[in-house]
């Protein structure tokens, strides 16, 4: 029975997660800076992946910030720099 119930499970679990890739929708991540490319462009690495990211305002970013960047709706390559984290 256990069997049973565990396959349903990890069936349900797998079309969970192909549907919330599919979803468009916002969510934030944390970054750190790594690099100052131009006055509105940063190098910032996210989950150790380094990545260019505009950024959203006026504010400037230093080498080393923590920094709040927005993933617009689920799209990884569609993404700004919100904020420096508090």
């Amino acid at each position: 029975m256990k069997d049973k119930d565990t396959n349903i499970l990890e069936a349900c679990n797998i079309l969970i997660d192909a549907k919330l890739k599919s979803m468009k929708f916002n969510k934030t991540l944390e970054g750190k800076v790594t690099e100052v490319i131009d006055s509105s462009t940063y190098k910032v690495n996210i989950n150790n992946e380094e990545y260019k990211i505009r950024k959203l305002n006026d504010d400037i970013y230093q080498v080393g910030d923590i920094v709040f960047v927005l993933i617009i709706n689920n799209n990884f390559s569609n993404k700004v720099i919100l904020s420096k984290r508090p």
